[in-house]
């Protein structure tokens, strides 16, 4: 065979060769939405069952800006100009304050009791100690105090020194009302992903018990890293007194948000909370609302689809 010829016949075949291989085997693409290539031992999720109590709690009572700076409380009003971190609020008896005491806490907290007092035994992710938190009943205050709330904390609590729940709510002659109703919309920023105005819906009123509540429900769902990136959303305590003012009637309030074009169907799974590294994956927390079970994703999985959600606390109005 002429040696010429014989050379580009082996060409030939080995074009045809690499053609072949080149079929049989995948196309290796950006992992820019899913990230296929995460390891088999690394969880989907799991639920979450140990929280960072003191952190918790610290969101259960303020709200704060991005730097850290004080915005408001979620938990009563300043009714002494002398003691400005001291927060007031209305509980008609002292088991109802115990109980608004009590769902200040994450659902893991383990709590003491003795002659009426409830010692709060705090502890981090990894079970080491935070301090306590103690509530104690009161007699013969002036301000008609039935309990007080006093932090022992590490971290200590940021902007709040103490909690008094007082069971006759002193107005000074002034009307007070909250400035929105269970139901009514209001439109505001959402504030990120470009969304703009939308629609919020009251689910609580502003009173002397607690801080009215507006909330946005997505009416869609995103991935809880690809398109939430390390965005920080509700946090987990509000999320769960949302959670249970809905599931006391879940057919009025998810009629409210419905009407008012939210929640992407009747399963509401909400992310929470900020974005935590794990260092091959990232975990993003959800709750559902309907019975208020709490877990997370690995949300490098692009089908991990929720809505989102953003609470805001209000004040009532006062009208001398």
């Amino acid at each position: 065979m002429n040696p010429l010829r014989k050379t580009n016949q082996m060409k030939k075949e080995l074009l045809y060769l690499l053609m072949a291989c080149l079929m049989a085997c995948p196309v290796f693409t950006s992992c820019s939405d899913d990230d296929d290539n995460i390891p088999e031992d690394v969880p989907e999720g799991g639920a979450v069952e140990n929280f960072d109590q003191q952190a918790c709690l610290q969101e259960a009572l303020v709200e704060v800006d991005e730097s850290g700076n004080f915005v408001r409380s979620k938990q009563g009003y300043p009714l002494d100009a002398a003691n400005p971190t001291c927060f007031s609020l209305e509980a008609k008896t002292l088991e109802d304050a115990k109980t608004a005491f009590k769902g200040l806490f994450t659902p893991d907290v383990k709590f003491e009791e003795a002659d009426g007092a409830i010692t709060a035994n705090l502890v981090n992710e990894e079970g080491e100690s935070q301090g306590h938190v103690s509530f104690t009943p009161t007699t013969g205050e002036a301000d008609g105090a039935i309990a007080r709330v006093t932090f022992h904390t590490t971290p200590a609590i940021k902007y709040v020194s103490e909690l008094r729940y007082l069971s006759v709510w002193g107005e000074d002659n002034a009307f007070q009302i909250s400035p929105f109703a269970v139901g009514d919309v209001v439109v505001k920023e959402v504030g990120f992903l470009n969304i703009g105005k939308q629609n919020w819906v009251c689910l609580r009123e502003a009173t002397s018990s607690s801080k009215g509540i507006l909330v946005y429900i997505s009416p869609k769902r995103y991935r809880g890293y690809w398109d939430l990136g390390e965005r920080t959303l509700a946090s987990y305590n509000d999320v769960k007194v949302v959670s249970d003012i809905m599931r006391s009637n879940w057919g009025k309030y998810t009629g409210h948000l419905k009407a008012a074009g939210l929640g992407a169907g009747d399963n509401i799974t909400v992310w929470y909370g900020k974005l935590k590294d794990k260092f091959i994956y990232f975990r993003r927390d959800y709750m559902n609302l309907q019975n208020g079970e709490t877990d997370w994703n690995n949300v490098r999985h692009k089908y991990n689809e929720r809505e989102f959600i953003l609470i805001e606390y209000f004040d009532m109005m006062t009208f001398e």
